[in-house]
């Protein structure tokens, strides 16, 4: 991406109907190239200064390698889906009962609410409120999973430069909530406790149950073979200053 190239002959009314439409010049449009590719600006201006400040971001995000396609985000999530979900399949990512759990999520939560939406347009907030519903209507697990789910899509949206960054960026939306556990009574405690007392003081007044001899069954006989090893000769050691 070698930079922007600015349409110099931008102005926000009259004129002739240049490289951009009549319409882009009369709403005070900005025009660029990247890559000899044009693309107009998504919003209108009041004065050439500000378009030229919106062009100055433009190519700021160019040159720090975060500019990304704005044509890529018009696509909805289910068109995103529907080839994020070949790619999948064609590698073999999923096994048959992950990526039936896979569709269910998708054809049940994801895509009933959030299918039409445009890649650009599913924003932070947007995902917080889709999570909060999902969680109402269904349960906080199915909202984790959904969620969880949806974060990976979108995270290879943005590694693939179709959005500038994964939305899903809510702390603790994908953990599932754990069922608590039964705290114990103060009665409880002391039923046990009682009971520990009277079998340790058994024990040790020597009435209590003894621990059980590890002794072989009576149908396994045991039989110990003696072999006895022949002895070695000792080997002579010669004395120092004497021959052997």
């Amino acid at each position: 991406m070698e930079g922007v190239e600015r349409e110099d002959r931008w102005r926000p009314g009259g004129g002739r109907s240049g490289a951009y439409g009549r319409r882009a010049r009369r709403r005070g449009k900005p025009g660029y190239k990247v890559d000899g590719q044009r693309f107009i600006g998504p919003s209108t201006f009041p004065s050439k200064a500000d378009a030229s400040a919106w062009l100055a971001n433009v190519q700021a995000d160019i040159n720090r390698g975060v500019w990304t396609d704005p044509t890529a985000g018009r696509q909805t999530l289910a068109q995103y889906v529907a080839g994020w979900l070949d790619r999948k399949q064609k590698v073999g990512h999923y096994r048959p009962r992950t990526l039936e759990l896979v569709t269910g999520l998708l054809d049940r939560i994801i895509l009933p609410a959030l299918g039409q939406r445009e890649l650009s347009e599913i924003k932070t907030p947007l995902v917080r409120s889709w999570h909060a519903d999902v969680a109402a209507k269904h349960s906080p697990g199915q909202a984790a999973k959904s969620y969880r789910l949806l974060r990976t899509i979108l995270r290879e949206a943005a590694s693939d430069g179709v959005i500038p960054f994964n939305p899903c960026a809510i702390k603790g939306a994908g953990t599932e909530p754990a069922p608590e556990r039964p705290k114990p009574t103060f009665e409880m405690i002391e039923a046990v406790v009682a009971r520990l007392n009277d079998r340790y003081s058994r024990r040790n007044h020597g009435y209590g149950p003894r621990p059980k001899r590890c002794t072989p069954p009576d149908d396994i006989t045991i039989e110990l073979e003696v072999v006895h090893q022949p002895q070695q000769e000792p080997v002579p050691v010669p004395k120092q200053g004497g021959n052997p």
